[in-house]
């Protein structure tokens, strides 16, 4: 069993999105039952090479996990992994999801990301059938897949691509490298027309080209590409007996727009969002189903819930001189100055501000009216995530500071793009800090690290061994 992804390997790395916590309080706000992620079962269909699951597997030694893929080298590399860990809670297996003898068991949790749009109808049609038989009568699926009608543009760069012949023949790289080329002279074609279709196609070509060359080769020049309407997918789900429940992210609303749409949909929650995706153009979709088939209505979301769940936000304080009044404000990684008088609101942003990358509980910060519309419009606006549970990883050193394993081993190989416990990944270039995150295995104190590090344990070094920790807890990468 082979397949183009055992001869050029995929990127695969941590996906927050796909993450349990996340799921489970999508589920929770819109009204439906969930696994709790500390005992939990999750398959992912496509696991590649457990990238994604394996730092989850790290964080819930109760749980279990199962990753499935067609292309046996990268389920090997991934095995050899989980073995050198140590794991016992998780298995990688080369297996056809189109196999008809395909019996995995019982989850709480499937993850099928990257996988709909790129295979035949036959192996989407099995996609969904393992969903249906596989989960558990409170279980949640993850499945994205590009989207119509925003992946019109992208079908077209596409088709440029694959009717030159110079680019359909050769090795892997040389396809990539003559692609690459190829799109350059349209861009530049493209660019130099003032007509706003053609600036469209010349942007989408330009976001092709940011993508690894491994990425390209599987995604631009792979034989199968079937973006899907939304309608239609959730109909493929129904067939399964799965209900389609909502998207891992909501469009920011809109008062205007969704009150036209709502007035063309009805309380068909459904056709509201397809009608949404008309109204943006939406590409790419990451579509939630849930085992009950109930039809949900239009804007079908529980504020009282937020009370069960936790929110992390990436913000920092503003400084006076970027404030335009005299209430407390806020500042986004993308320089957005937040403002506010309310000083609830402003005990909240506090919160996340100090407990950042970690979770904070909602709950304390709901009781002041309003609160709880404003958390959700600022999840709708991507200002912060949600999630059913406190993050599993520590701001605080131990005695003796202990590190994620994976990303211990990750650093033990030279591997600048790490696995955090935030279920993200982080860049460390430097070849100090990998070594120095190597150490952190729960069996050094502060004056061995310094000691492996610089041979001696003066007040100086231990002060630079402290505040390396402090960066690495702040980055997510400390069990305690």
């Amino acid at each position: 069993m082979t397949s183009l992804y055992d001869e050029v390997i995929y990127p695969n790395t941590p996906r927050p999105q796909t993450h349990p916590l996340r799921l489970s309080a999508l589920a929770s706000l819109h009204g439906a039952p969930s696994a709790t992620f500390e005992t939990c079962r999750v398959l992912e269909v496509g696991c590649g090479d457990g990238g994604n699951l394996i730092p989850m597997a790290v964080t819930a030694p109760n749980a279990r996990f199962v990753g499935i893929d067609l292309a046996a080298r990268p389920i090997a590399h991934g095995q050899q992994v989980i073995k050198d860990l140590g794991l016992t809670n998780i298995r990688l297996e080369a297996r056809d999801l189109c196999a008809p003898d395909l019996d995995l068991g019982t989850f709480d949790y499937l993850i099928a990301h990257g996988v709909y749009a790129w295979t035949p109808e036959p192996a989407r049609e099995a996609l969904m059938a393992l969903a249906g038989r596989a989960l558990s009568p409170e279980g949640l699926a993850f499945i994205s897949y590009n989207a119509l009608p925003g992946c019109r543009l992208r079908q077209i760069v596409r088709d440029l691509l694959l009717a030159e012949p110079q680019i359909r023949q050769g090795s892997w790289t040389e396809r990539v490298v003559a692609a690459r080329a190829f799109l350059e002279r349209f861009i530049a074609l493209w660019a130099a027309d003032a007509d706003p279709f053609r600036q469209a196609v010349a942007e989408e070509a330009k976001l092709i080209l940011k993508k690894p060359d491994a990425v390209i080769f599987h995604d631009e020049l792979g034989e199968i590409y079937e973006p899907q309407y939304l309608a239609d997918v959730a109909a493929a789900g129904a067939r399964a007996g799965l209900g389609y429940l909502c998207d891992i992210q909501p469009i920011p609303n809109h008062a205007a727009v969704s009150e036209g749409l709502r007035a063309l949909s009805g309380d068909d929650g459904l056709r509201f969002e397809q009608l949404e995706d008309f109204t943006i153009l939406r590409r790419f979709h990451q579509s939630v189903f849930q085992k009950a088939e109930a039809p949900r209505a239009a804007g079908g979301r529980d504020l009282a819930s937020l009370s069960r769940l936790w929110a992390s936000a990436q913000l920092r304080k503003a400084r006076p001189d970027e404030l335009e009044g005299a209430g407390g404000g806020f500042v986004t990684p993308e320089g957005h100055v937040l403002e506010t008088a309310d000083p609830a609101l402003r005990g909240l942003l506090g919160a996340l501000v100090g407990a950042w990358p970690a979770a904070t509980p909602l709950a304390p910060h709901l009781t002041a009216p309003g609160i709880a519309a404003t958390v959700l419009d600022m999840f709708d606006n991507r200002l912060l995530t949600l999630q059913a549970g406190p993050s599993p990883f520590s701001l605080t050193p131990g005695e003796r500071p202990l590190a994620s394993p994976y990303a211990r081993w990750q650093a033990g190989q030279g591997t600048a793009e790490l696995s955090a416990l935030t279920h993200d990944t982080v860049h460390i270039p430097d070849p100090s800090t990998l070594r120095f995150l190597t150490l952190l295995d729960g069996a050094h104190d502060r004056h061995r690290i310094a000691m492996a590090m610089a041979g001696m344990a003066t007040p100086e070094i231990l002060a630079e061994v402290e505040k390396g920790l402090a960066s690495l807890a702040r980055a997510g990468f400390l069990l305690g």
